[in-house]
This record gives structure tokens, sequence and C-alpha cells, in this order.
């Protein structure tokens, strides 16, 4: 098969929109493109900042691109060493908005061994990894500008954050890292080579990326169209969807920007073209936000369904739990030291290995597989879900639901508890409520702030587990601090992402003489709603905390004020 190649720098670009008033077999360098004095070689004293070692403004802008380039080297498979030629210049920047940076591959690749499908480009990066050689040797993969005006000439009230710990001091200072790994990913493959204006492809071939791009309107996928078709289809509002398997089996985290029947996962194409914006990127219709919308929404060093939209196009074929075609195993990690290499080769084999399973011992390597013979029955191990006591049992730990005793209950009528299952999941609730409760000091709260995880747990007769939710200690949520003392009465936990378990709000108030009270809500897709309807009774519901014994109860023994499929409302005994 003849190996064709592109050699264009398509570039996307993240923008700042002002409303005015790891161990890993991949390696990534940056390849420092910078005059002397200026950029990533600016030598201008500062101080070190936010874990970011550097003494000058070029050695800390350096490693804060280092540190993204080795998040993405944590996240994406390749033998081959991808290089990112990097400068900082000046890039466009008014008033109400500044571009902080732009990235694409430097080239791009088709019909070369091991593409997956023919006569369609991919990023030189990926088509590396796929061929396991280098298909353009002696030059850089991926092109990355950022704007060296940000922060100092620039006229938008703004500049770049320079420390590693994602934590800017201002709402105006844009943290680096985070824009970088956004540019970075654009150079693995997050675009397009389609011309959006005209809907053209790139000399008439497809490319990975538009392979996965959906009009909803016309039910068509962007390959079949016309070029007509596919330009007006990059600003049909709210119906250019992405299809790919990975992004749509992840996107159960979006309580927004997702088609709540397919899944699909939209992208960006207001009814106004944006050329280097449009269709590359996620739609900022998304909630949680994604680091891959068009405009910087804040600090965050997790690429979130990036990484899945990697996938799609074709990235960690090795590392997927699927043996393609050309590897000996695929273990679902792109990782050495065990069965099956990062190349998805056959290692270790005869040899001992751990399978991560309690529950096993004598684990040996077989044929890039790493399994064990089960231990004893009843031997203790931890499911990881704290509402339910749990033992192994032929080779797998197994829970069984296991509430606390000698909880501290309510008076007669003051819990409730709702649950409601609706369709879309989106309107799936959870609520309880223990008021006038028994007497809880300060201390028996423990200090959700640094130590204590939180747990809620509802139990029907058996007993059996009925619906869990953990809200971890600590942590930030949306962009702030999960947890929050109250005075000293008590502590509030908020999550507007609602992660992991559904869990939205957590009110714990201490007192005495009736003074105490607790409240839990959770509401849309992350709940692991039970069955509904048909309760075994009683139904128990317990908050409990890890860092102690102390939990709060209420016992549900009484016909239920409604109990049908849609939804469970009942006063506590």
């Amino acid at each position: 098969m003849k190996r064709s190649v592109l050699a264009v720098l398509v570039v996307a670009s993240l923008a700042l929109v002002a409303v005015v008033p790891v161990a890993s077999a991949t390696t990534i360098i940056i390849d420092n493109n910078d005059g002397a004095g200026e950029g990533l070689n600016d030598p201008t004293v500062v101080a070190p900042v936010g874990g970011n070692p550097g003494t000058t403004l070029g050695a800390q802008r350096l490693n804060a691109l280092q540190a993204a380039a080795n998040i993405w080297a944590s996240l994406v498979n390749s033998s081959q060493t991808i290089r990112i030629a990097t400068t900082f210049d000046s890039l466009p920047c008014n008033s109400s908005t500044a571009r902080l940076g732009q990235a694409g591959a430097h080239s791009f690749m088709r019909d070369f061994v091991g593409a997956p499908v023919a006569s369609t480009w991919y990023p030189i990066a990926l088509a590396n990894s796929l061929a396991n050689m280098d298909l353009d040797p002696g030059n850089d993969d991926i092109d990355a500008m950022f704007n060296s005006d940000f922060g100092f000439s620039c006229a938008f009230n703004g500049s770049f954050y320079l420390g590693l710990d994602a934590n800017p001091p201002g709402n105006n200072d844009s943290d680096l890292v985070t824009v970088a790994l956004h540019e970075f990913c654009h150079g693995l493959g997050f675009l397009t080579l389609v011309d959006v204006t005209t809907g053209a492809k790139a000399v008439g071939f497809d490319d990975t990326f538009m392979l996965n791009l959906e009009d909803h309107t016309l039910g068509l996928l962007w390959p079949p169209m016309t070029n007509a078709q596919r330009a007006a289809s990059a600003t049909n509002d709210g119906n250019l969807h992405w299809v790919g398997a990975d992004v749509v089996a992840a996107g159960g985290i979006l309580t927004a920007g997702r088609d709540p029947i397919s899944g699909h996962v939209q992208m960006y194409a207001p009814s106004t073209l944006e050329p280097g914006s449009s269709v590359s990127h996620f739609d900022k219709a998304l909630t949680p936000n994604q680091i891959m919308e068009p405009v910087y929404t804040g600090p965050t060093h997790d690429p979130g369904l990036a990484v899945e939209l990697l996938k799609d196009i074709g990235w960690n074929r090795c590392g997927n739990g699927v043996i393609d075609s050309g590897e000996a195993c695929d273990d679902g990690n792109i990782a050495d030291g065990d069965c099956c290499s990062s190349t998805c080769t056959i290692t270790n084999e005869g040899g001992a290995c751990d399978d991560g399973n309690v529950c096993t011992d004598t684990d040996t390597c077989s044929s890039g597989v790493c399994a064990g013979s089960p231990v004893t029955n009843g031997s203790p191990c931890d499911d990881g879900n704290p509402c339910t006591s749990d033992s192994c049992q032929s080779g797998a730990c197994v829970g069984a639901a296991a509430p606390a005793s000698l909880c501290k209950l309510p008076p007669s009528l003051k819990g409730q508890l709702l649950m409601k299952d609706k369709t879309p999941d989106k309107g799936d609730q959870v609520v309880w409520k223990w008021t006038k409760g028994a007497d809880t000091s300060f201390g028996e709260l423990g200090n959700p702030v640094t130590t204590d995880d939180y747990f809620f747990c509802v139990y029907g007769a058996g007993p059996t587990l009925l619906f869990s939710a953990r809200m971890p200690m600590g942590g930030t949520c949306h962009g702030v601090a999960c947890w929050t003392a109250v005075s000293t009465l008590g502590f509030q936990y908020k999550d507007k992402d609602r992660t992991p378990d559904g869990a939205e709000k957590l009110s714990l108030t201490s007192g005495t003489g009736g003074a105490a009270k607790m409240s839990f809500k959770g509401k849309a897709e992350l709940l692991n709603m039970p069955t509904l309807g048909a309760f075994p009774m009683p139904v128990r519901a317990q908050l409990r905390r890890s860092g102690g014994s102390t939990c709060w109860e209420t016992v549900f023994s009484n016909p239920p004020l409604t109990n049908t499929t849609a939804q469970f409302k009942a006063k506590s005994d």
C-alpha cells in the first residue's frame, strides 16, 4: 500500500472570552523553538509558584508545558517519541477576547502499514503509533504556539498561571497547564481537515476525526455527505454530534450536551461559523465543562472525554482490552512490567505477577494475561462499597448488605425519604431528611474537609442494599472546595458535577435538644437508582462516615405514602 503524506498545519485555537465589567511507555518532548531571550528562554527572574521550581519566566513556562505533555504521555500509547515544536509569539488579543494558544499536527498520513481505515488521513503522531515507526523522521509531530502578549501588552485582563497545582489565585489567571493540555490534544488529532467553510475534504479524502461526526438533522455521517451538506452541518447548532463508541459509552457523566436517546455528544457548531473553533471542539453546552470546549472554562488537569475521543479516532488500540489485529495480547493498559507489554506483546510468560485481586493467589502470566487461583471462600476483601460487608467467594469479592447498628434516630415522623425514577435519567432524584434528631456533638461529625468520607446507604428487608452514594473527603468540586465547615456546628458538601455517585448536597448539623439535623440530596444520571415499586419493607436509610462508628438512621416500617415504579415516598417510624 502506498503511503501518502499531507504536509499542512491545521490549527485549532483556545480563546478566553470575557463578559466585559506517571509512569508511561510514551515519551512526549517539548522542543523549544523560541529565540534567545524570548518565550521559553525569557530570563525574567520569578519566584517558584504552585510546585513549579523554575526561577525564570522561560523556565516556568517550559516546566508547565512539559507537565501537560507528561499528562498526555500517561494517557496515550506510542512506541515513537512525540515531539512538540513550541513557541511563545503574539496572537490575537483585545479587551474582550484573547487567543491563548493554537496547535495542530505537523503533518497527516494515509494508507500506511497499520492504518485502520484506508484512504483516510491520520495526524502524524497517531500514524506513527499505529505504524510502530516514525513515518516522518526528522520533523516534529505537533506545532504549538502560545500567546506571548497575554498578561503583558494584551489589553485583555488576564495572565497565565504557571503553577503545576491547577490552583490559580484569581479568576483572570488562566492555568497554562490546562491551556497546553487543550492545545496538545488538537495536535494529537482532536480536529478535522475538512474546510468547514466549503465542506471540502482534504485533497478529496476523509480524515479519522470526521468519521465520527454526524448531522443529527439529516441522520448522516460526514463522509458520505456532499460538500454543501458538510458546510451546513458545521453551523447546525446543537445538531452536530460525535457518535464514536468510546465517547458515547463514557458520556453518561454529562447532564447537558448529550442526546438522551442515542448518547451522542454535541460538537461545537454555532450558527455563525468560527473557523479554527467550529467542529473541532466539544460544544459549550456540555455539563460538566470539558477541557476541549472552544473557550477556557477554568483550571483542570483532567482531559475528561477528550481521552475517549482520541480512542475513537484510533489512539490506544493497544490498551483497550480487545486483541486487535497485530496484537498478541491486550490487558487493558499501556504499562510495562506485567504480562502484556505497552505495545501488546506477551512478556514474562509463566512468571509471577499480580492480578490486583485479593481473592486470588499464586498469580501467573499466561498468554499475556495474569491469572490466579481462588483463595479460601470467606477470606476478607473490600469491594469499595462501605454499605456492604465483603468476603471472597470463588475468586471474586462479594459484598453483602450490612446495615450499621446503634445509629442515632430522629423522633417519630421526623425522617423522610423520597426517591424518583424518571425518564430521561436527568430527572432521577434521592432526597433524605433526618431532623430534630438525637443529640450529636460536633466531634461525632469527624472532619470531612480533611479526613472523613461520608456514605449514604438505603437498605430493604433481608437486608438488601437498594442504594448507595459516596461523598469523598476534601477535594474540589466544580472549581471550589467540595466540603466547607459551617462555624463550629457542622459541615456542608456541594458538588454541581455530582461525582462519583450522583450526590449533590449533604448537610451535617450537630446539636442537642432536637437541634441536630442531617440531609442528603442526589440527582440525575450518576445515581444508581434501584427498581422502584416493590421495595421489601422495612426500609432503612443510614448516613455513615469512614472515620468513626457514629451513624444516623431513619427506619420506614409503615406503609409508604407513595410506592410506585416512578416514586417512593415515606415518613419514618
